[in-house]
C-alpha cells in the first residue's frame, strides 16, 4: 500500500470533526443548516460583532471547508438510497394506513411505511348533545405520486431521455437543406 492511499484510508476512519475546536465544529454544524457563515457564526458563539469576519476566516480554512464537505457527505443520501426511495413511492399503497377501512397513522406498519406519505391533513370534529361531548377526528392521505416515481428512475436509467427545445421558443424550425460540392468523386475515372 502506497503513502497517499494509507493516508486517504486513515482519513476516512476519523470522524469529520477531528481537528477542530469545539467552536469551529459548532460552527461546521450550523453552517451546514443554511449555508450563512455569520449567521452560523453567531450560532456557533463567535461574537455578534465579528462573526462574520469569523465566518469568513473559518470558510477559508482547508481544514474547516474539508470537515463541512465530510459532514455533509455523512447526512448525504447516496444515488442508490434515492432510488430505493422512489422506488417505494412507485410501489406504495395505502394498504399499511388501513384498519377496517379507517386511516390509523398509530399502526406498527403505517409508522414503518410514514414515507410513503406526501401529506397528512387531520380534522377534529367535536359534537355536543345532551348524552355527552363526542370528538371525532378525520385523517386525510396522500401518498406520493407514484407514476412520477417509476418516471424518474426510468430517466436515471437512461430509459427516458427528456428533450428541451431550447432554439426556437416553441416554434418550428425552417428546414435547412446543405449542398456538399461533389468535387468529382461522383464521376467515375477512367482507367489509366
Amino acid at each position: 500500500m502506497d503513502e497517499q492511499s494509507a493516508s486517504e484510508e486513515a482519513n476516512e476512519s476519523k470522524p469529520w470533526h477531528d481537528g477542530l475546536t469545539d467552536k469551529q465544529r459548532r460552527f461546521v454544524e450550523e453552517y451546514i443548516k443554511d449555508q450563512n457563515g455569520a449567521a452560523a457564526a453567531r450560532r456557533a458563539g463567535y461574537d455578534e460583532n465579528s462573526a462574520r469576519q469569523q465566518a469568513h476566516e473559518n470558510l477559508t480554512k482547508p481544514y474547516i471547508r474539508a470537515a463541512i464537505d465530510a459532514f455533509m457527505d455523512a447526512e448525504s443520501m447516496s444515488a442508490a438510497e434515492a432510488v430505493q426511495l422512489l422506488s417505494q413511492w412507485g410501489r406504495g399503497t395505502v394498504h399499511p394506513f388501513l384498519v377496517g377501512g379507517e386511516i390509523n397513522l398509530a399502526l406498527p406498519m403505517a409508522k414503518e411505511n410514514l414515507h410513503l406519505l406526501k401529506e397528512v391533513e387531520q380534522f377534529k370534529t367535536t359534537h355536543t348533545s345532551e348524552s355527552g361531548v363526542t370528538e371525532t377526528v378525520r385523517t386525510k392521505i396522500k401518498l406520493h405520486d407514484p407514476l412520477a416515481a417509476v418516471s424518474k428512475i426510468l430517466e436515471v436509467h437512461g430509459r427516458i431521455i427528456q428533450r428541451r427545445d431550447v432554439t426556437s421558443a416553441g416554434k418550428a424550425l425552417p428546414n435547412v437543406v446543405f449542398y456538399m460540392p461533389d468535387n468529382g468523386r461522383d464521376e467515375t475515372k477512367p482507367d489509366e
